[in-house]
């Protein structure tokens, strides 16, 4: 998720668990361990393929974070002004930093949580990036907490921002079946399906599938039962097409994508984008792309500008149908 909910997320962790025994500097402490991980953001500075590669993988690997721990302990304990021991503070920081990662897991993105183990991301879908739903209540409990610890408040805050995960767990899955039903009746079997929450809430879903070269993409709203609409799409297949995705840049864009990578052939090059990612406003959005022009590398492309009020209004649509 975004990094103010990791860090919101850091915090009440450490203030349900710790804040009784290591004092409000534990809760501070805590939120700095659950932004940590997100540092690894710096590498899209150095490098945009950095970016794809190493963001989400091994600050974010559990056994590496595990390993991490009693350093930041240590660092905790003497932020905390030596109050506790250095055990309990290890404690914290892993959890926080532990935590941020489950957290990112619910997420579409992809996470490489078992470095060093295996490099495969994994992503559970249950969540948006940004959903005020999780993150509000987190911030509330915090503020209310804050002048005196109260650590069942925090303790009611985690439990009913965990449930609204695995609920929104629950909604892909019956998301997921409703468009594959819609593509079946259409003619097309799938052979892959990925159901993506979309930006703020956990009731509206993109659902992709994709059958050799063929792709459609649906959204579909648990909240309304009307029609639903499917883009149906085709990726280019000719020998430069193969060529550039056989290319090193190619293969780590298709992983990154977990294989939901539409190919698009024109007179100047090869376009590679992402269907992971796109908006009820525009399924085909290039969101992630890459293009390779005259035969040279693959280099990302830039984000497409948003029409932010299009996007409000067509995300609101999606999500209620024909409620005004």
């Amino acid at each position: 998720m975004d990094s103010v909910t990791q860090i919101l997320l850091g915090a009440a962790v450490a203030d349900a668990g710790f804040r009784k025994t290591l004092g409000g500097r534990a809760t501070i402490y805590g939120g700095f361990c659950g932004l940590v991980p997100d540092l690894d953001m710096v590498a899209a500075l150095v490098d945009p393929w950095a970016d794809l590669v190493h963001h989400r993988a091994w600050s974010h690997a559990i056994p590496i974070q595990l390993a991490c721990a009693p350093l930041f302990g240590w660092l905790g304990h003497r932020f905390g002004k030596r109050v506790g021991t250095v055990w309990q503070w290890t404690h914290l920081a892993a959890w926080s930093l532990v935590t941020h990662s489950i957290l990112d897991l619910f997420t579409t993105y992809g996470t490489q949580v078992a470095l060093p183990f295996t490099n495969a991301r994994y992503a559970w879908d249950g969540a948006s990036i940004v959903d005020l739903v999780y993150s509000v209540p987190l911030l509330v409990a915090l503020i209310a907490s804050w002048r005196r610890a109260r650590p069942k408040l925090m303790w009611g805050a985690l439990a009913f921002t965990t449930a609204y995960l695995l609920f929104g767990t629950w909604s892909m899955t019956r998301a997921r079946d409703r468009g594959v039903e819609a593509m079946r009746a259409e003619g097309f079997a799938p052979e892959h399906v990925r159901a993506l929450p979309a930006l703020l809430t956990n009731q509206l879903f993109r659902v992709v599938g994709k059958r050799g070269d063929e792709y459609r993409i649906v959204y579909v709203s648990l909240l309304h039962d009307a029609p639903l609409e499917v883009t149906s799409l085709r990726s280019d297949s000719d020998d430069e097409v193969r060529r550039v995705r056989a290319t090193e840049r190619g293969e780590i864009f298709e992983w990154f994508a977990d294989g939901l990578v539409l190919a698009e052939r024109d007179e100047e090059g090869v376009t590679l984008t992402d269907l992971r990612f796109g908006t009820p406003a525009s399924p085909t959005s290039k969101l992630f792309a890459v293009r390779s022009e005259d035969g040279g590398a693959l280099e990302r492309l830039p984000r497409p500008e948003i029409d932010t009020l299009r996007e409000r209004r067509a995300l609101w649509d999606a999500l209620f149908g024909s409620m005004r």
